[in-house]
């Protein structure tokens, strides 16, 4: 990644600019700059989740399949954004539970695992990791209807 690369991180991920500057530089180091078109499939269930993705352009549509091929949309992740599913993945070490199609053109930087876990011993980002949880859970309960 170059120096616009990054400062385009930061912009979309302010709290990156909290952490130690060492550590980011090491980390930032590991970390891939991939372009992905639009309409290819991030990732599917079952697939293995090696890296945290920080979104620097476009947006990805997270959604379940139901039995009967039914698209069931979760969420989308834009700039700024962090994917909920990715997180929990990385998290309790187990594959990805639902998809993720690009749906605008993206450009997204690839944290991977290890580096994932050595941040979420700092707790200002696993403070920011835990409240996409919450904002992603609040989100899902403010989009149902309330009824008598």
């Amino acid at each position: 990644m170059n120096e616009n690369d990054i400062n385009r991180l930061f912009q979309c991920y302010p709290v990156l600019r909290e952490l130690d500057e060492k550590l980011l530089k090491t980390t930032l180091s590991r970390a891939s700059l991939k372009p992905v078109p639009a309409g290819q499939m991030l990732f599917t269930e079952n697939d293995a989740c090696a890296a945290f993705p920080f979104m620097l352009s476009g947006s990805i549509r997270v959604f379940k399949l139901s039995e009967s091929g039914r698209e069931l949309p979760l969420y989308r992740v834009r700039p700024g954004d962090a994917c909920v599913v990715s997180s929990g993945c990385l998290l309790h070490h187990k594959p990805y539970n639902a998809r993720g199609r690009v749906q605008e053109d993206c450009e997204i930087v690839m944290l991977p695992e290890k580096d994932f876990e050595q941040l979420m011993s700092i707790a200002v980002f696993r403070t920011y990791v835990f409240s996409l949880f919450g904002q992603r859970l609040q989100d899902l309960i403010n989009a149902w209807p309330v009824c008598c």
